[in-house]
């Protein structure tokens, strides 16, 4: 039977929408099927020599410059210079797939579909994606190739980490994973695992990140304290996450299903997608929206009202695990847009750093501590400068060290402050 090259290359290109185009080809020659987008003819040969000769190199396509990243005999990855996307390659003994992907596209998942392309090409089946893969016996020779492929996966996600999906997002859902396995664990996510990804290779090297208490600290309080009440009290909301992550309580929070509520996630568009990607299959417990947006910039907040954010609704501010790694003037300008969409009934959430506990003066950068996560903090607050700091934006708040809900775990001795309140 004949190969339907377009139709299984359609339906690769429908689960991975990042891809732009693709081609494959047979003994680095033969071209058995490429997308309308790329007539890759005159780029072919700047790409396969510098990947057949392994050598690392700058190639070329479309006259544009990409950087070798990742190759190997089997695999390629290369990206722009310019942040005009990447090329990903596949290649066994006889069949090469390359494909061309935007530059916020998440690396790994179309390595990992590939795998499954060329399974399909070699087999002659019909092509399954990963995600709605059945169970099925395979033949030795089929194992052999996915275990070849798919090894040294490790560096596939630190390029994906290097794209633009926070290793400290991924990170956060791997000390969530950790907490379902504690006797008496103070949040339990389901789906932790799954978006932490294997993140194992690191730790090996970095055993300082394996253990931390706060971020889950932090979430028992949000959720416990002020989340419940809000979501069980408000008939209709909006609970807007700043800088979300990979947070995953639009899915596991069971408050969420007392009246009615809606969720918008904003973060950078790998984090979004890659999200997406993760939990595809998986319901919401309420309305939730994703925003692709750089809260550094300014023009965030335009996105969120073309997604239907409404001024009138009662809404919920949450910027956990943000502020500190943003510069102190664009946080400032930050809670000023914010305030200016909030009504009476708006609340917000934040927290801070205490500025006595990580600097002894904000002036000199080697005064910092020798905690992991140091170099990446921006500015804090000493206690006495919060008061006025939030009102000056305008915000009426109270404030509480992390310490006082740390229910027996370590949160650093009056290092965090959780600050709450409303619009004045």
């Amino acid at each position: 039977m004949e190969i339907d090259y377009k139709t299984i290359f359609s339906k690769f290109l429908k689960i991975l929408p990042f891809v732009n185009s693709g081609i494959i080809f047979q003994d680095q020659k033969h071209i058995l099927y490429y997308s309308e987008k790329w007539d890759i003819n005159s780029d072919l040969n700047d790409i396969m020599d510098p990947w057949l000769g392994l050598k690392p190199a700058i190639i070329k396509f479309s006259g544009q410059k990409y950087n070798m990243r990742l190759f190997s005999e089997e695999r390629l990855v290369a990206s722009s210079i310019r942040a005009n996307g990447h090329i990903i390659g596949i290649k066994d003994n006889e069949i090469t797939i390359l494909t061309h992907i935007e530059s916020d596209g998440i690396i790994p998942f179309v390595i990992r579909e590939l795998f499954n392309v060329v399974d399909a090409i070699r087999t002659n089946k019909p092509y399954l994606s990963e995600s709605c893969r059945p169970i099925l016996e395979e033949k030795n020779e089929q194992i052999e190739f996915k275990k070849k492929m798919s090894e040294n996966i490790d560096d596939l996600n630190l390029i994906e980490i290097d794209q633009g999906v926070p290793f400290t997002a991924r990170l956060m859902a791997y000390y969530r994973t950790l907490e379902a396995k504690q006797s008496r664990p103070l949040l339990i996510d389901p789906y932790a695992e799954r978006l932490a990804g294997d993140i194992s290779s690191f730790l090996n090297h970095h055993i300082r990140y394996t253990e931390m208490d706060y971020p889950i600290v932090r979430s028992h309080y949000l959720e416990e304290n002020l989340l419940s009440k809000w979501c069980f009290t408000q008939k209709t909301s909006q609970i807007v996450i700043l800088g979300a992550g990979l947070d995953s309580r639009g899915y596991r929070f069971k408050p969420l299903k007392a009246n009615s509520h809606t969720i918008f996630e904003i973060d950078l568009a790998p984090v979004i997608n890659y999200k997406q990607v993760i939990l595809a299959n998986e319901q919401p417990l309420c309305k939730l929206i994703r925003i692709s947006a750089d809260l550094s910039q300014s023009n965030w907040d335009s996105k969120l009202i073309k997604k239907d954010f409404s001024i009138e609704i009662p809404t919920f501010w949450l910027l956990e695990g943000l502020v500190y790694y943003i510069e102190r003037k664009k946080v400032e300008q930050l809670l000023k847009q914010i305030a200016s969409y909030s009504n009476p009934n708006c609340r917000i959430f934040i927290d801070i750093m205490h500025k006595s506990r990580w600097f002894s003066s904000m002036d000199n950068s080697n005064s910092k501590t020798e905690d992991p996560f140091a170099k990446h903090l921006k500015w804090g607050l000493n206690i006495k400068e919060i008061t006025p700091f939030f009102s000056n934006l305008g915000w009426d708040v109270s404030y509480e060290f992390a310490d006082e809900y740390d229910m027996g775990r370590n949160v650093g001795q009056k290092a965090m402050v959780f600050v709450s309140g409303k619009i004045l």
